[in-house]
């Protein structure tokens, strides 16, 4: 009995049961992996043929009436597994491994004359053979742009196999920290878990062909440099240093495969989550392993962390930033902060953050004769990086590289701001519901402060409106958050919902303390920030979101549990959406 009572007996029950929650996904292996590999044309009896890169879209032809997607799907076993399978505009066929599916049967289930609702789709059971299966669907196009997507149904293992996972490591943080000591080992067995659980994340989403700006923009740039090609894509607004790296890592070793270019992405994002780690343990050193695998389950960071996408990226060298600063290297740190902007131009933001803490823990923001010098010999860097910048906007007329019909970069938009805050309210509830005894406290203390609430409520209703192109096309559907804001904004009910939920996250960040009074820079940077940027984007959020929970004060240890485990299955849900074409990234 004393044994079961110790505090490492419990640490090594609960990371043997996480374990073994790991065995069972390798085993029943959950997610079918599917693959789009080519797409026929008919064109009048004529048949054309075109590799594809990126899933879900195809360009329409007004020549072209039918087409065959050619899928191909991976099974560990011999396994019946339901699909939701859409098609714009109509499913005529359907070919499984040679063998036609009756289709007469879907109708008479669904009361449709035709497979014509692509915007629901159709569940169809798929008996699948162990290995590759072959897939043809065809289809019938009335105008516009090819809209297909497979989506493989969750299923009850899918659900067990993510508790297994979820409720030993829940208990396993509540173990460590229920405890006072300061042992090593809690440490590493979270360590390892975090590690198994990102692992078996990029195992799923490591053969699959392409996402959305993945497989349309940031691999094409990259492969271009294959090809001696250096002319920055049309459509890729950032100075193109995160594709330069990949593309030199290729060139190391002769490999351009967007799986094995993914396993360098998987490796920087590890990186990544050292780097928060030992800023966090420079921050909360007694929750330090607590910060970090909340920084990893954060839901718009997390699918980022497997995929050729700028984002994740640019946050490593964001973070390397951040903790020279911790640690007074002030050049290194706007060293490290340039070649940020080098990947994505905003960062500059962050770069400020550099010079602002140093002149306010070091000189309180007074500067005088007495201590110019040394004032410049901490910031030379910042200033050198500063001045390439401002020379880099006025020789390229703007911020942004390509796309500048969609990113202006000079103008001035709250939506990003207030979905952020709308996002903020659900990723952050459990901080959120322990902060309303203080925005209570604040609103009553602060009578001003419920006013301006009420004005930017009626503001809020009057004025905010989807007006960027991509958030109102006929493609802007295709991510979830999309779907999400045009229900939300059209309906005055849900749109007044949207503002609570808005105001209400403004003032639990107000009441929510930071490790360094400084810090509460983060704040007003972020409006500066996400300002410029018309598009609204949730992966646009993963630095503010990284720096918050690095950041600020610890809570209860209750709560950090709860966030943590809550973190952990947002991502796990946005995760699954993403990899089965639920929405694009």
């Amino acid at each position: 009995m004393d044994l079961i009572r110790s505090k490492n007996f419990r640490y090594e029950f609960f990371f043997l049961l996480t374990i073994v929650g790991g065995i069972y996904c390798l085993y029943i292996k959950p997610v079918i992996v599917y693959n789009i590999s080519e797409v026929k044309y008919f064109i009048y009896g004529k048949i054309e043929k075109k590799k594809v890169l990126q899933p879900h879209l195809v360009g329409s032809n007004k020549w072209v009436h039918a087409y065959d997607m050619e899928v191909t799907i991976q099974s560990s076993i011999k396994q019946t597994v339901p699909f939701k399978i859409k098609f714009d505009d109509e499913i005529t066929k359907i070919v499984l491994n040679s063998q036609s599916i009756d289709l007469d049967q879907i109708k008479q289930v669904y009361g449709h004359e035709k497979l014509t609702d692509w915007v629901n789709g159709y569940r169809i059971p798929l008996n699948l053979q162990q290995g590759k299966n072959q897939l043809i669907v065809s289809g019938e196009d009335y105008g516009g742009n090819i809209l297909f997507a497979i989506i493989p149904i969750v299923q009850l293992t899918n659900y067990i196999s993510v508790a297994l996972l979820i409720v030993p490591f829940g208990f396993l943080l509540v173990s460590y920290l229920s405890s006072t000591d300061a042992q090593w080992r809690p440490k590493l067995y979270i360590a390892i878990v975090l590690l198994l659980i990102v692992g078996l994340s990029f195992r799923l989403v490591y053969p699959i062909p392409g996402f959305r700006d993945e497989g349309l923009n940031h691999y094409p740039q990259i492969l271009a440099i294959q090809e001696n090609q250096y002319k920055i894509d049309r459509l890729i607004p950032m100075i193109p240093g995160f594709h330069i790296v990949f593309g030199l890592i290729g060139l190391a070793f002769d490999r351009f495969e967007l799986s094995f270019l993914r396993m360098f992405a998987l490796g920087f994002s590890i990186i990544s989550i050292l780097v928060a780690y030992l800023i966090a343990k420079e921050i909360t050193p007694n929750t330090s392993i607590v910060r970090t695998a909340q920084y990893t389950f954060l839901p718009n960071l997390f699918p980022l962390f497997f995929v050729l996408y700028t984002d994740a990226f640019a946050l490593l060298f964001v973070l390397l930033s951040m903790y020279a600063l911790l640690k007074k290297q002030y050049n290194a740190s706007a060293f490290l902060g340039g070649i940020g902007i080098l990947i994505r131009q905003n960062n500059v933001i962050w770069l400020a953050l550099t010079g602002m803490v140093n002149l306010y823990e070091k000189y309180q923001f007074k500067i005088n004769r007495s201590n110019f010098y040394n004032i410049l010999k901490d910031n030379i860097f910042l200033i050198l990086v500063g001045c390439a910048f401002i020379a880099f906007v006025v020789i390229n007329k703007g911020v942004t590289v390509g796309a500048k019909f969609a990113h202006s970069g000079t103008a001035f938009h709250q939506g990003n701001i207030y979905f952020l805050l709308f996002v903020f309210f659900f990723v952050f509830l459990p901080y959120n519901v322990i902060n309303l005894p203080k925005v209570i406290h604040l609103l009553r203390s602060e009578f001003l402060l419920g006013i301006g609430a009420s004005i930017f409520f009626t503001f809020f209703l009057y004025t905010f409106e989807l007006t960027h192109p991509w958030q109102t096309d006929q493609l802007s559907t295709m991510y979830l958050h999309n779907r999400l804001l045009q229900e939300w904004v059209s309906d005055p009910l849900l749109k007044s919902c949207f503002a609570i939920c808005v105001i209400y996250s403004a003032l639990s960040i107000a009441v929510t303390p930071m490790k360094r009074k400084v810090l509460k820079l983060i704040l007003p940077l972020t409006l500066l920030y996400l300002g410029p940027v018309g598009w609204i984007q949730p992966r646009y959020y993963v630095v503010p979101f990284a720096l918050f929970v690095l950041f600020k004060e610890d809570n209860s240890k209750w709560v950090e549990t709860l966030t943590t485990i809550f973190l952990l299955v947002l991502s796990l849900i946005h995760y699954y959406i993403l990899i089965t074409g639920q929405s694009w990234l």
